[in-house]
């Protein structure tokens, strides 16, 4: 008997029993992409805050299902044990992201040093960013003041409790508002480098008959592409801020702006959507 048999058929088998889930498991250009966005932070939170605003919308729809059907005698409560899960898993998802922002303050520190060694295009833009990350200054360490408050993790009064609240949504408003301004002259940027693209249109009609090298054309074409892109991204992060600015107008009075939350949370699916589409795309 070959000695060497069992050795072939231990690794055979191994093969088989073992590698057999990851052989079943297509390589897929998908798979890659979608590993490389929830492995961020941004496109974790991004993903789970589509996943809070989705079941916080679904609540009010499940319930008034519950009440139709109770109603009509087809079930004994008016309320939806599925509706009751879905709030408590709402609830732990936003819990969740906001103990994951307690670094948040790290990227904030970062981006004023390097702001300042690498200034933006223009002193607008310069004066907009400084401002923001100021902004932001403010923003977490109001959070996270209230996150551990609400927890009990220190004693704090209440009714200040909802003002950490109130002033963060105040400074994270400041930050919407000021973005906004930001993408007003990231648009004007792009216009301007579309101008100047649109300027060598006579120098891609010589293509046709020889003047130009094939090779300029094709560049010239590459960040065409490369910049409706990028409008693209600039459109999206506009919806997003847009939709944010109300929620910003919702947290940062004492009352609310809107009296159904339910209209805050389509704001916030909405926002999530676009977000998470943004950053798909980018990833």
């Amino acid at each position: 008997m070959d000695s060497s048999a069992p050795l072939g058929f231990i690794p055979a088998t191994e093969d088989i029993v073992l590698g057999g889930v990851g052989k079943m498991i297509p390589k897929s250009p998908t798979l890659e992409r979608l590993a490389t966005f929830l492995g961020s932070y941004s496109g974790t939170d991004k993903m789970f805050m589509v996943l809070e605003t989705t079941l916080k919308i679904l609540v009010p729809l499940l319930n008034w299902r519950a009440q139709r059907r109770h109603s009509a005698g087809l079930r004994k409560t008016p309320n939806s044990p599925i509706a009751e899960r879905f709030t408590r898993m709402a609830g732990l998802i936003s819990d969740s992201r906001m103990l994951w922002r307690f670094f948040g303050l790290v990227p904030i520190l970062k981006w004023l040093s390097a702001m300042e060694r690498t200034p933006p295009s223009n002193r607008r833009l310069l004066t907009i960013e400084r401002l923001q990350a100021l902004a932001m200054l403010a923003y977490y360490p109001l959070e996270h003041l209230y996150y551990f408050g609400s927890h009990k993790i220190y004693r704090y009064p209440v009714k200040k409790l909802s003002t950490l609240a109130v002033w963060s949504c105040r400074a994270w408003a400041v930050y919407v508002f000021l973005h906004l301004l930001h993408l007003r002259e990231d648009f004007k940027l792009l216009d301007e480098r579309e101008t100047e693209l649109a300027g060598n249109a006579l120098a891609e009609k010589k293509v046709e008959t020889g003047d130009l090298v094939p090779a300029d054309y094709a560049a010239t074409k590459a960040e065409y592409k490369a910049l409706q892109k990028k409008r693209r991204a600039l459109k999206l992060d506009l919806f997003v801020n847009l939709i944010n600015l109300p929620q910003c107008l919702h947290g940062s009075l004492e009352k609310g702006y809107f009296r159904n939350e339910h209209v805050v949370d389509l704001l916030g699916w909405l926002a999530g959507v676009a977000g998470f589409t943004s950053g798909w795309e980018a990833t």
